[in-house]
């Protein structure tokens, strides 16, 4: 295992000055460090896998312990956003007696994909049982990268997962095959092209045989996505009905139409911490 410091951003500062003092232009540059990079090479994917982990801001002053956000196509774009929505999250609470965090510091694990369809894409081609790809991949979530951080890091529930698009199906994927990694899911753009059949077996099955008491999954799709007439409109419906009819008292979900986006709407992942976080204490 390997770790090396990440350093995302460079700023280039320029003063100068058009006093009456004569005085040189200064030229500074400074580095802003905001995550590390981590590599391990992982028995269960026979390859090296590198992942990018955050920290918030008080973690290196305190003994507390925060949940986890593992981020599916997690490179340093979406893990710099991800990573500041989570921080803006913990400091947004209304400014009134009493007010609370809208969502609270949690730790932002980045793992980007080297091949999506292979990792991400969760059923063979006979469409009975699981894509060999995503079901390694899956293991070394599971068996390596969790473990990692959680023995690393100060961890504590809920760990979330967050999928998009293609993420978004391994995401619900890994949701229901193993609910004692994770205990939330947000997936964006959640309809089920070519896999329904799969998923929805694999949901019924797992929510008869395993527990899912203080499980949540956020559903977003946009109005405006190519996808949506085709499988979303239909689909999402009708998973809904499944959770309602099979779903434990206390597992919760919610469903998300934002009419005027596309493909992966924006607010995604904010909206779905503020309700996970917003549910959490109400199991």
């Amino acid at each position: 295992m390997k770790t090396t410091a990440w350093l995302f951003l460079t700023i280039l500062t320029v003063l100068s000055t058009n006093s009456i003092v004569s005085a040189e232009p200064v030229n500074k540059s400074e580095k802003i460090t905001i995550g590390v990079r981590h590599t391990l090479q992982s028995t269960r994917l026979g390859e090296e896998r590198a992942f990018h982990v955050y920290l918030p801001n008080e973690y290196s002053n305190s003994d507390q312990t925060y949940p986890v956000l593992y981020l599916l196509d997690g490179d340093k774009e979406l893990f710099l956003s991800s990573a500041m929505t989570t921080w803006a999250l913990a400091r947004m609470a209304p400014n009134l007696p009493g007010s609370s965090q809208l969502a609270p510091d949690m730790i932002v694990v980045g793992i980007p994909s080297p091949d999506r369809g292979r990792d991400y894409w969760p059923v063979d081609p006979d469409g009975k049982k699981a894509a060999p790809g995503a079901s390694k991949f899956l293991e070394f979530l599971a068996e390596e990268l969790v473990p990692f951080i959680d023995t690393n890091y100060r961890t504590s529930p809920p760990r979330i997962v967050f999928g998009q698009s293609l993420g978004s199906l391994f995401a619900r994927f890994a949701f229901f095959s193993k609910p004692s990694i994770f205990q939330a899911c947000i997936a964006s753009s959640a309809g089920f092209p070519n896999c329904k059949e799969f998923l929805f077996s694999l949901t019924s099955q797992s929510l008869k045989s395993q527990s899912f008491d203080r499980h949540r999954m956020y559903l977003t799709s946009g109005g405006l996505d190519p996808f949506h007439e085709q499988f979303e409109k239909q689909q999402i419906p009708e998973f809904l009905r499944l959770l309602e009819k099979k779903g434990p008292p206390g597992m919760k979900w919610k469903y998300r139409i934002y009419p005027d986006e596309g493909h992966v709407p924006f607010h995604s992942l904010r909206h779905g911490l503020i309700w996970i976080f917003s549910s959490w204490g109400n199991a």
